[in-house]
């Protein structure tokens, strides 16, 4: 059975997992599926170009090539298919900044098509990037020594400009031409780096110095620069996400704080496969209902009555035996205290979690992004008081 982009019936089942399982988890679920790598090229394909979920991409790409057959590249013979392939998989993971490992695909594209311009403007970007700066030189003076008109059938005008500023920065062999955010790019690409081989440390610094000079920029952005603004956007959502995990790794910071990082990522991008799992798992980690409590700063009567309805409803299990607890009586509440005083912090707090106990996850994750925006300290260890 084929859908109408030519894919096979599973198909429907990669979409039911995109954002439920992590990429790693869907390629892991996968394995029982019984796909021809091809299918899995053309999801990818969809996924990349149409729904622009590069991490999912990344890895149904990987799971691909790592299955098919690659005959041997014949000296002269270019072999466009296998080259096309391996490039794809490139630049998706260029996008997301792993210069390294899109090294090594662009490097295998290269083998199968030493003519492909646009294969030859990745390896001088990752090159450079990764600051292999004689090898990065080769391949930008091929692309800046071949005939324009055929350059331009491979490579954008703002390709064709970037390899030209490259050039002029390698010349200059001058840090201080950098622009800020190609700078923003390195420490980046470097955290990833040291992410990769446990230097969490190094890591996290190089995280830190990406994500300031990231939102500074931002804040300097011209309302016209809409590309580079969202460019820059999804960058800090990967950052901050990063450095969320590098937190709860190295239990070098709160939950609180990694919570926050959370929030913060996806207060840039929704739909970051990690992190709607990750929010999840460190809301549930440190939210027992019974543990911290903290007064409600708000004296009216009628609000505390309320939140303490809604409160009892949440902590205790339904009567005679029965599994889970009052989530749809204590949402009813809790919306109520939303309508009388929309801007208190705990109120949306307490709506994830029962919204959560629904298994209304885009709600909750609503609920608590605007906690962060009402109060981006908020300490989601702490409960209201119940008297």
């Amino acid at each position: 059975m084929k859908t109408p982009f030519g894919t096979p019936i599973f198909y429907d089942k990669v979409l039911g997992y995109i954002d439920k399982l992590t990429p790693t988890q869907m390629i892991e679920e996968s394995n029982s599926w019984g796909y021809d790598p091809n299918d899995l090229l053309l999801i990818a394909d969809f996924i990349y170009l149409e729904l622009y979920k590069l991490e999912y991409a990344a890895e149904l790409y990987k799971k691909a090539i790592k299955d098919l057959y690659f005959p041997d590249p014949s000296p002269g013979l270019p072999d466009i298919d296998s080259a096309g392939i391996y490039a794809t998989c490139g630049i998706v993971l260029m996008k997301l900044l792993k210069f390294e490992e899109s090294l090594k695909y662009f490097q295998e594209a290269y083998r199968f098509d030493s003519d492909d311009y646009l294969i030859i403007y990745g390896l001088a970007v990752c090159n450079y990037k990764l600051n292999k700066l004689s090898e990065a030189q080769i391949f930008i003076n091929k692309i800046l020594n071949a005939d324009e008109a055929l350059i331009k059938t491979f490579l954008s005008d703002k390709k064709i400009k970037l390899i030209k500023d490259l050039s002029e920065k390698l010349n200059d062999n001058d840090e201080r031409h950098w622009t800020e955010i190609e700078k923003a790019e390195s420490f980046h690409s470097e955290a990833i780096n040291h992410f990769s081989t446990g230097s969490y440390e190094k890591a996290i610094a190089e995280y830190k110095s990406a994500i300031s000079i990231y939102e500074k920029k931002l804040n300097e952005m011209l309302p016209e620069s809409l590309e580079l603004s969202m460019d820059i956007k999804y960058k800090l959502s990967l950052a901050y996400l990063d450095l969320s995990m590098l937190y709860g790794k190295t239990k070098s910071e709160p939950h609180q704080k990694v919570i926050s990082l959370i929030i913060k990522a996806l207060t840039y991008n929704r739909n970051l496969p990690d992190a709607i799992q990750n929010l999840l798992y460190y809301i549930g980690y440190v939210n027992a209902f019974l543990k911290a409590r903290r007064k409600i700063e708000n004296n009216l009567q009628h609000i505390a009555k309320l939140y303490n309805a809604a409160y009892d409803l949440l902590k205790t299990p339904y009567p005679l035996g029965t599994a889970g607890r009052n989530w749809e009586g204590a949402i009813n509440l809790l919306k109520e205290v939303e309508r009388i005083a929309p801007d208190l912090p705990y109120t949306h707090h307490l709506l994830g979690l029962a919204y959560e106990g629904c298994k209304m996850d885009e709600l909750a994750i609503d609920e608590w992004m605007n906690v962060y925006v009402l109060d981006p300290n908020f300490d989601f260890e702490t409960r209201v008081i119940l008297s």
